[in-house]
């Protein structure tokens, strides 16, 4: 087992309300889970309780057992040791994930040289050998550029290429496709596929998303949340060709509603 969250629950200190109620899921080495739910459902929060970089307005509890380490009791030391090189996150919004004032070179590098102690030289040919697996052109003048001189989805790409290259066991993927366009969305979804399949980086992924569809052909299981519950979960296609849960029923209905129209329109 990779991970296993037992009992998790997340209240704000300052009014004893709670964001997630007594929430129960594990993962498998080398699988995709999905969590699926509309903003504010938890799935965002219930990632960051992962990393344990929520602030102090939070009170968790329960068990994020982690390769067998409870993540809730390690130190911030321990967790640094952590964060990067076994767990990776991967943000909604790459434009806000980069320092403005440093190159991509540069911040690749530190990256590189922080986590996988290897000298500058070396962590130079790894970016350009990890952005060459996301298919880039113009490497070198990528790694020259400062982080505005990008697109949001080339962005995307270099921080899947940063996950790859630290070749962590859990990368969790917060709503990636949210801040960029369609057609830089299909490709990205393709590179998690690839991501997914590298036998040899031997990853796992957690996918946080509100779109169904994407979960469809990513996941192998679902976790479905509403206001801070899991509501179903279970493996995607039994989830998705017999539902049991009324917010299940309705998002899949949504989605197959839409997809109708939108076949529809393109008559």
């Amino acid at each position: 087992m990779l991970l296993e969250v037992k009992n998790l629950q997340i209240k704000l200190k300052h009014n004893e309300k709670k964001i997630i109620k007594n929430s129960n899921f594990f993962m498998k080495k080398n699988t995709c889970l999905g969590i699926l739910g509309e903003s504010g459902s938890g799935k965002s929060i219930t990632c960051k309780s992962l990393l344990n970089i929520l602030n102090k307005n939070f009170d968790i509890s329960g068990e994020i057992i982690f390769e067998g380490k409870d993540l809730l009791k390690l130190s911030q030391t321990e967790m640094r040791e952590i964060r990067g090189k076994d767990i990776c996150m991967i943000v909604q919004n790459p434009m806000t994930s980069f320092d403005p004032l440093y190159t991509m070179e540069n911040q690749m590098t530190e990256t590189f040289c922080e986590h996988l102690k290897i000298s500058r030289k070396e962590a130079v040919s790894l970016a350009m050998e990890v952005l060459e697996k996301m298919k880039l052109k113009d490497i070198p003048d990528i790694l020259k550029k400062y982080p505005h001189e990008l697109s949001g989805g080339m962005l995307q790409r270099i921080m899947i290429a940063i996950a790859i290259a630290l070749k962590p066991r859990l990368i969790i993927a917060d709503e990636p496709t949210t801040a960029i366009d369609s057609l830089n969305q299909k490709d990205i979804i393709e590179e998690f596929k690839i991501l997914k399949n590298e036998l040899e980086l031997n990853v796992s992924l957690l996918f946080v998303t509100h779109d169904l569809g994407v979960l469809s052909v990513l996941a192998d299981n679902l976790i479905i949340m509403q206001n801070g519950e899991i509501v179903e979960k279970g493996r995607t296609e039994e989830i998705m060709s017999n539902p049991k849960h009324e917010h299940t029923k309705f998002l899949i209905e949504t989605r197959r509603a839409l997809m109708d129209r939108f076949k529809k329109v393109k008559q």
